[in-house]
Order: C-alpha cells, then structure tokens, then sequence
C-alpha cells in the first residue's frame, strides 16, 4: 500500500514539474512596458558627430512620454527637449522634440525633431533617425537600459 502512495506522489510530483517547464517565466517586460525606464548610449549624427544621449520613458496608456538629453563634443550641438512616442507593430514610433528651434545659418529653423523607429535588440534600443533640423540630418542611437 505505502509502495502505491510513494508511486502516486512521484507521479504528481513529476507532473507538476513538467507542466511547470511549458510555462515561460516573466522575466522580460512586453509591450509599452518594455521601452520604459532610464536609457543611455551613443548618438551618432551625420552634422554633429559622435555624442550621448540620455531618455527617460514613462506612459500614459499606450503612449510613451518622456525627456532626453544629447551631449556632443561641440557644444552647440547639445540639446534637451521632450519625448513621445507609440507602440508600433516592429517597435516604438518616437519623436524627441528638442526644448528649442536650431539657429540655422539661413535665419531660425524649423523643429530639430529626430524621428525614429526604435526596436529592443539583445537589450539595447536602437534606431536610425532624421531629424528635421537645418541639415536635415540623419544618424543612429544605441542605448542601454541604466
């Protein structure tokens, strides 16, 4: 009888670990959630070089808000200014508007948006953006979650 007992709770014993294999752990954040928090890494741009850039990420439902930050070795090309941003079907839709317009050689210019697709690859976001500025640059970002 106590031979039955032990064979009936291995069983079950053995059952409950395999139905706990099939389950994937929660570990990894999905949706807007997954792009929210502190970011850090390299900017590179076509008119100022190779910089930093800082973004913090929150949401309202599913729209991303947020600040970001672009440190480059020659100064009057840093910037701050104000994120927001969409859940795409490949990514996140952002746009990081900069606090003010670029003084253009031509007179003041329009926007200084860069505007990008960012994608979560091996735990960095990365993009290639535009930017509506006087050079009409583009140019890439490689952050890491901090």
């Amino acid at each position: 009888m106590r031979a039955r007992h032990r064979l009936g709770a291995i069983a079950i014993i053995g059952l409950v670990l395999v139905s706990a294999c099939d389950k994937k752990s929660p570990t990894a954040p999905s949706g807007v959630d997954a792009y929210l928090g502190e970011w850090a890494g390299s900017i590179t741009s076509s008119s100022a070089g190779q910089g930093t850039l800082h973004v913090s990420l929150d949401h309202l439902d599913f729209q991303l808000l947020g600040t970001w930050a672009s440190t480059f070795p020659d100064a009057s090309f840093n910037q701050t200014g104000t994120v927001s941003g969409l859940l795409a079907e490949d990514g996140v839709s952002l746009i990081l508007m900069p606090d003010a317009n670029p003084d253009c050689a031509e007179g003041p210019g329009i926007g200084g948006q860069l505007v990008m697709i960012a994608q979560l690859d091996d735990g960095h976001l990365v993009a290639d953006y535009g930017a509506l500025d006087c050079a009409a640059s583009k140019g890439h970002i490689d952050l890491v979650r901090r």
